[in-house]
C-alpha cells in the first residue's frame, strides 16, 4: 500500500479515536440539561496548575462539593463535562468567588447513578470547537499529504 494511503488511514483513525472520546463527555453534557437538581455544599475551591513541560501552565478551578440524594451522601468536582482547564490564571480565578467554601449551589445529578453530577449542565460551544478544529486539523494535514505526493 502506499505510504500516503497508509498516512491518511492512520490520521483518520486517531481522529476517529479522538472524536468517539469526546462522544461520551458530549452525551452526558446533552444529558444533563434535563437531569434534577439538588443543594450541594462547597467542601473546598482552588486552583490547580498544571505545567506541560515546555514552559506553558494551565490553570483550572476545582470546585469539589458533597450532595445528598436518596438520605445518601455524594462526593463531586465535576464543574462541565467539557473541562475547565484555562490557559491564564484570570480565566480559573473567575470562578472561585462564586463558589467559596460553604457556599451552597443547585447541582445537577444524573438520576441513574446519582453519583455523577455537574455544576455547569449542557454541552458547551467549546466542545463544538474542539471537535471542528481537530477535524479541521486532521483532514488538513490528510490533504497536504496528498497534494506533497503528487510532486
Amino acid at each position: 500500500m502506499e505510504l500516503g494511503v497508509l498516512f491518511k488511514l492512520l490520521m483518520l483513525f486517531v481522529w476517529f479515536c479522538i472524536v468517539a472520546l469526546s462522544a461520551r463527555k458530549f452525551f452526558q453534557g446533552r444529558a444533563s440539561v434535563n437531569w434534577p437538581t439538588t443543594v450541594a455544599s462547597v467542601s473546598s475551591s482552588e486552583i490547580l496548575e498544571k505545567n506541560d513541560g515546555n514552559g506553558l501552565t494551565f490553570y483550572s478551578p476545582i470546585i469539589k462539593y458533597q450532595y445528598f440524594v436518596n438520605d445518601a451522601v455524594y462526593q463531586g468536582a465535576t464543574f462541565t463535562f467539557m473541562g475547565t482547564f484555562g490557559v491564564t490564571r484570570y480565566h480559573a480565578e473567575k470562578y472561585i468567588p462564586m463558589y467559596p467554601s460553604g457556599s451552597k449551589f443547585n447541582v445537577y445529578y444524573n438520576p441513574k447513578s446519582p453519583n455523577i453530577s455537574v455544576i455547569i449542565p449542557g454541552v458547551h460551544w467549546g466542545q463544538y470547537l474542539s471537535v471542528a478544529v481537530i477535524t479541521l486539523v486532521f483532514f488538513g494535514l490528510a490533504r497536504i499529504v496528498e497534494i506533497l505526493s503528487l510532486f
